[in-house]
C-alpha cells in the first residue's frame, strides 16, 4: 500500500508529464538487472543455502561475489547510459535525454545495494528471522517517500532519483547488523552449483524485463507521459494481484507441490481448479469495483497538484482496457505455479518467448491507437501466455495434467458481479461520503449473492464455521479448569 502511495505522489508532483516519464525510463535498468540478480538469485540462493554444509562461508562467498560482479557492471552502464538513454527512449528530445542520463546514473548506484539486499533478507529467513526480512517493505517505501518529499523542493526531478538511491543505501545499513553473525569467510569453491543454477533460474526473470523495457521505450514514441500514464494505471489495475493472489498462491503452491511428488493428480487436478475459481473471484469483484468507481477513485486518490483533471480521464480509460488483462494474469499467475509443480520449467519459457514476441508485433500493428495500443498488445500477451501454457499443462503428452473446467462451477461469479454492478451503476453517487457507502454496499452485495448462488462457497464456509465451533467446544472454559483443580 506504501509501494501505492509512491505513485500517487508521483502522481502529484509531475501528473502525467515528460518529467514522470523520465523517472520511470531512468529506473528500468536498475529494476532489471535487481529482478534478474536480485530476486532470481535469491530464489537460488535460499536452496543452495539449505544444503550447504558451511552455510556462514557460502552466504560470504556469494555476498562478496556478487558485490563484485555488479560494482562492473555499474561501472559499464555509467560510462555507457548516454548511449543507452537513445536506446531505451527513442521518443525524447536531447535536452530530455541529457537529463535522462544524469538521473539514470544517479540511480545505478542502487544496484550493489539491492543486490546485497537479496542476499542478507534470504540469509536472515533462512535462519527464522523472519521479522526484520518481512520489515524491508515497509522500511524501503517509507525511507523513499520521506526523501523524496526532502529532496524534490531543493533538487527538482533529480530528487526522485537521490530518494530511490538513497532508500536503497539506507535499508541496507539498518539490515546489515542483523546479518553479520550469518557470514564466515571466503570459499569460492562453495559457490560453484549456485553459479551453474544461476542462469536457468534467471531466465524467466529476464524475459519479463525484456518485455517491460520494450512497453517503456515504445512508450516513449507515442506520447510525453505515456510512460508515467501506464504505470499509474497498471499499478491501480493490479493492485488485486500484489495484496490477494500472491498471498493465495503462497498457501496453494506449496500444496500443488507436495501433491505432484506424491502422484495424486486427481486432487492436483481439484487444487489447481479451486485456485483458479478463488484468483477469478477475487479479480473479478475488484476489477469490476474499479471499473465501476474509476472516476471516483482518480479524482479522490490522484487529482492533486500537477495531476489534473484531464489526466483523470485519461487513466480512467486505460483502467477500462486493464481489466482483462488482470484477469488473463491472475490466470496465468496459477498456471506458471502448476507448470513448475508438474516439472514443466521448460514451458514457462516458451510461453514467454511466444507471448513477448507476439506483443511486440501487436505493438507495432496497433501503434495507431496510441497509448491504448500498448495495453490491447499487452491483452494478447497474455492470451497468447494463457494458451501455451494451458495447452502444455493439459495437452495429451506424458506428464501433462487434466484441468476439468465446467462453466457452471465458474457462472456463479459471473452472476453475482453482473447483478452487483448493474444494481450499483443505477445509484447516484455524491462525494466522499457517498463513494464509502457504495464501496461499503459493493462488497457485501458480491458476498451474500456468492454465498445464495454458489453452493461450493457455502461449503467452503459452513466447513469453517463448524471447524471453529469444533475448537471452541474443544476448548476447556476457566470455572471448569478451576473446579477440576
Amino acid at each position: 500500500m506504501l509501494g501505492f502511495y509512491r505513485e500517487i505522489q508521483i502522481a502529484s508532483l509531475y501528473g502525467v508529464s515528460i518529467e514522470a516519464d523520465m523517472f520511470y525510463i531512468g529506473t528500468l535498468l536498475p529494476e532489471f538487472i535487481i529482478a534478474v540478480l536480485g530476486t532470481a538469485s535469491a530464489n537460488i540462493f535460499m536452496r543452495q543455502y539449505h544444503i550447504s554444509q558451511e552455510k556462514k562461508d557460502f552466504a560470504w562467498t556469494v555476498f562478496v561475489l556478487l558485490g563484485g560482479v555488479l560494482i562492473l557492471i555499474c561501472a559499464i552502464l555509467f560510462v555507457a547510459f548516454p548511449f543507452i538513454a537513445r536506446f531505451i527512449a527513442p521518443g525524447f528530445t536531447d535536452g530530455d535525454l541529457s537529463v535522462l542520463t544524469q538521473m539514470g546514473r544517479i540511480m545505478l548506484g542502487s544496484l550493489v545495494s539491492s543486490v546485497f539486499f537479496g542476499v542478507i533478507t534470504a540469509s536472515l529467513n533462512m535462519n527464522g528471522r523472519f521479522y526484520m526480512a518481512g520489515l524491508h517493505g515497509l522500511l524501503y517505501n517509507f525511507i523513499l517517500i520521506a526523501s523524496t518529499f526532502i529532496f524534490v523542493p531543493h533538487l527538482g526531478i533529480y530528487g526522485l532519483a537521490w530518494s530511490y538511491l538513497g532508500a536503497n543505501v539506507i535499508r541496507i545499513v539498518l539490515l546489515l547488523p542483523f546479518s553479520w553473525k550469518f557470514f564466515g569467510r571466503f570459499d569460492f569453491g562453495l559457490t560453484l552449483a549456485y553459479w551453474r543454477e544461476l542462469p536457468k533460474g534467471t531466465t524467466t526473470y529476464v524475459l519479463t524485463g525484456l518485455q517491460q523495457i520494450f512497453e517503456r521505450s515504445f512508450a516513449t514514441s507515442i506520447q510525453a507521459g505515456a510512460v508515467a500514464a501506464l504505470s499509474y494505471a497498471g499499478r491501480i489495475a493490479n493492485l488485486p494481484i500484489l495484496l490477494f493472489i500472491n498471498s493465495v498462491l503462497t498457501v496453494t503452491y506449496p500444496m500443488m507441490i507436495k501433491q505432484a511428488e506424491e502422484e495424486r493428480r486427481e486432487r492436483l487436478s481439484e487444487t489447481v481448479v479451486l485456485t483458479l475459481k478463488i484468483v477469478l473471484v477475487s479479480l473479478i469483484c475488484i476489477e469490476l469495483y474499479l471499473l465501476l468507481f474509476r472516476g471516483t477513485l482518480f479524482s479522490l486518490l490522484f487529482q492533486y497538484g500537477k495531476f489534473g483533471e484531464k489526466d483523470s480521464r485519461t487513466l480512467s480509460e486505460l483502467l477500462v482496457l486493464f481489466a482483462p488483462v488482470v484477469l488473463l494474469a491472475g490466470i496465468n499467475q496459477v498456471l506458471l505455479k502448476t507448470a513448475h509443480a508438474i516439472g514443466k520449467n521448460m514451458l514457462t519459457a516458451v510461453a514467454l518467448i511466444a507471448a513477448i514476441t507476439v506483443y511486440v508485433l501487436a505493438a507495432k500493428l496497433l501503434h495507431v491507437l496510441g497509448i491504448d495500443s500498448l495495453v490491447w498488445a499487452l491483452l494478447i500477451y497474455n492470451a497468447v501466455m494463457t494458451a501455451v501454457l494451458w495447452g502444455g499443462i493439459t495437452g495429451s503428452r506424458r506428464g501433462s495434467l487434466p484441468i476439468p473446467i465446467r462453466f457452471g462451477r465458474f457462472a456463479p461469479v459471473c452472476l453475482a458481479g453482473g447483478i452487483t454492478w448493474g444494481g450499483l451503476s443505477l445509484l447516484p453517487e455524491s462525494g466522499f461520503i457517498g463513494f464509502l457507502a457504495y464501496s461499503v454496499l459493493y462488497f457485501l452485495s458480491f458476498a451474500v449473492l456468492m454465498y445464495g448462488f454458489d453452493r461450493e462457497v457455502r461449503g467452503h464456509v459452513q466447513r469453517l464455521l463448524n471447524r471453529k465451533a469444533a475448537m471452541s467446544e474443544e476448548k476447556p472454559s476457566l470455572s471448569t479448569n478451576v473446579a477440576e483443580s
